[in-house]
Formats: C-alpha cells, structure tokens, sequence
C-alpha cells in the first residue's frame, strides 16, 4: 500500500464549477434584460416628448404666421406640409362660426405628416374679430399692410 492510495488526502479545488458560471451568466442576462427595456421605454418617452414640443412650437408659429396677415390669404381646409426643415410636419386650419357675436374660432392642427406616424397631434385655437381675417386676406392681396 505504499502506492500512495491509502494516504492521500485530496486538496478542495480553488474555482468555480461551471454550474456555478452558467447560473450567475444567466442572473446577470436577465438583469440586462430589465434595465434595457427601462432605457428602451425612457428613450420612447424622450423623443415622443420632442415630438410633442416641435408640435407646439409648429402649431403656434402658424397661429401667429396667419393672425399676422403673413399666412395664406384663406383659411383653407385640408392637409399642407410644413416647408424644409419641417416636412415630415403638416398642418391643417379651421375657421368656424362663433356663438358670439362677430368673432369666429380659429383652430390650428400640426401632426406628423406620414404613414406610419404616431398619434401625436397638436391642436390651438383661438377666438378672433371675423373682420381680422378678412382685413388680413385684403392686405395680403394688395401687398399693403395696415398693422
């Protein structure tokens, strides 16, 4: 028995065991998991928000763009894009009868103008003297401004 068999101690191993890897692998991808759909849901979120602000921004410089007399001449219904660098925006207005007297409601709409555009809409409108409408077509058409 001098072999060694019958006195031999063995060492414990220094290490882990590939079990041991695999699981802690798979604990940290489904940790990843979690904090890239949070990113992918922040990211969404910001840039839906942008979207929503050059909406605004868009719809307000039209509503003072045609209160202005610098619009077009009549408010006409239908969808018109925004020119470069805005063309993937358009917009579309409204003039309707108010319950008041001589004051009719002008509304202003910006969205996305393409096909697979999100819900994003931006909508203003506001009370206006139905003569400053027409006195703005006039003085658009003279080329004369009176304001």
């Amino acid at each position: 028995m001098e072999n060694g068999v019958k006195g031999k101690r063995s060492k414990p191993r220094a290490g882990l065991t590939i079990l041991e890897v695999l699981i802690s692998i798979a604990v940290l991808l489904f940790a990843m998991t979690g904090v890239s759909t949070l990113i992918n849901n922040g990211l969404r979120s910001s840039v839906d928000g942008q979207a929503r602000i050059r909406a605004a921004t868009l719809c307000n410089s039209k509503m003072a763009e045609i209160l202005s007399g610098d619009g077009p001449a009549n408010i006409r219904q239908g969808e018109i894009r925004f020119p470069p660098p805005y063309e993937t925006w358009a917009w579309q207005s409204a003039l309707t009868p108010s319950v008041y007297p001589n004051l009719s409601t002008l509304t202003i709409e910006v969205f996305p103008h393409s096909a697979k555009s999100t819900d994003i809409r931006f909508e203003l409108s506001r009370l206006i003297l139905t003569s400053e409408i027409a006195n703005a077509s006039r003085v658009q058409s003279n080329g004369e401004s009176s304001f």
